[in-house]
């Protein structure tokens, strides 16, 4: 459970309730040369650069807009002075997407940026992709479940069906991608996980423990029932 709805609510997902998760790794190899005599080398920098341009041009471009999918770099990473062009630059990001068909094809898009900047600018580039996590399918099922033991413990006006997905991932897309599951959401008053000012909030343990101690109840109560009968 995240915090992505109002303080003490409940939030479920029909279907994909997360993204999955890529990691980015891109090293771009040139040669070095004086700032001065840039003529005599080639620019890794301003090859990363427009390859990082490149991407985030073609994937609201090539991509079906009504797709999500998003590719983010946070690492750019390269040279020991101003004025020397270094031999090598890195390049770390992750690559995210709710449907499943888009994952290959943003992993494509990257290879043919690379492929489009070493020719423009006579770099190399080496990518690696690591895929870290699919996308978090929830079962409809396992959905009407917590939907039934949220409203039954905190009420229906604090139940919120049919959330939009988040761009965020889990390995809990692991189990559920074997046991058909539900990943629902618990709100609380403070700034969303990852952020420099989260602060978790305890009020909301209870609201989850309780969610939880009636979808146990509940299910095993069925189970038991449909042995017996």
């Amino acid at each position: 459970m995240l915090a992505y709805c109002a303080r003490e609510h409940s939030a479920t997902h029909a279907s994909a309730a997360l993204s999955s998760a890529d990691d980015i790794k891109i090293t771009v190899r040139a040669v070095g040369a004086h700032g001065s005599m840039p003529h005599t080398g080639t620019d890794a920098i301003v090859a990363g650069a427009s390859f990082i341009t490149t991407v985030q041009q073609a994937a609201t471009r090539l991509m079906d807009s009504r797709d999500a999918g998003v590719i983010s770099f946070g690492l750019f990473q390269g040279g020991t002075v101003r004025n020397v062009l270094p031999e090598s630059i890195r390049i770390e990001g992750t690559m995210r997407t709710t449907a499943v068909e888009v994952r290959d094809r943003l992993a494509q898009l990257l290879h043919d940026a690379a492929r489009a900047t070493e020719l423009t600018f006579g770099v190399q580039i080496e990518i690696d992709v690591c895929k870290v996590a699919p996308v978090t399918m929830n079962h409809p099922m396992a959905v009407a479940a917590v939907t039934a033991s949220a409203t039954r413990t905190i009420g229906a006006d604090k139940v919120q069906e049919n959330a939009r997905g988040i761009m965020a991932s889990e390995d809990f897309s692991e189990l559920s991608a074997r046991v058909p599951g539900a990943f629902f959401f618990v709100g609380h008053d403070s700034a969303t996980p990852h952020h420099p000012e989260f602060i978790f909030d305890p009020e909301i343990i209870p609201v989850g423990a309780e969610i939880f101690a009636d979808l146990a109840k509940t299910r095993t109560s069925k189970t038991l029932n449909s042995k017996t009968n």
